[in-house]
C-alpha cells in the first residue's frame, strides 16, 4: 500500500559561503540549508548542499 501526502514546509536557514571565488572563474560554494515542516508530519531536516556557479553567473 502507497500513502502520499502533502507538507508544507519553510526553508528556516540558508547559509551559503563560497569556498573558491578565482576572478573569471567558477565559483564553488558550500552551505546549510534547514527546512521546517507542519502539517500531517512535523520536523526537521538539515542538508548540506554543494553549488556550482558559472563565471556569466548560471549555476548547475
Amino acid at each position: 500500500m502507497n500513502k502520499q501526502i502533502t507538507i508544507p514546509f519553510q526553508v528556516t536557514l540558508w547559509d551559503i559561503k563560497p569556498f573558491d571565488e578565482t576572478p573569471d572563474s567558477p565559483t564553488l560554494s558550500r552551505g546549510t540549508v534547514k527546512k521546517t515542516f507542519d502539517g500531517e508530519l512535523k520536523g526537521e531536516s538539515i542538508g548540506e548542499i554543494l553549488m556550482y556557479s558559472a563565471a556569466d553567473g548560471s549555476a548547475g
